[in-house]
């Protein structure tokens, strides 16, 4: 399944299904993204603090 974000603006329902079916856990996503977060700097269209922020809302939206 192939889901772009950059068409939905608020993806957090893609999130909680996937959490749901336990495809992803919240604590493992922000793991992974602050791995990688430092790294960020090296990709000037990526905003590292808009990315930070969609990451939270995802594991908000997961959950536990």
């Amino acid at each position: 399944m192939d889901v772009d974000l950059k068409l939905d603006p608020e993806p957090t329902g893609v999130f909680v299904a996937m959490g749901s079916r336990g495809l992803i856990r919240a604590a493992r996503l922000l793991e992974l993204f602050e791995s990688i977060e430092s790294s960020l700097l090296r990709y000037p269209a990526i905003d590292p603090a808009s990315f930070r922020d969609r990451v939270l809302r995802a594991v908000s939206a997961i959950g536990p």
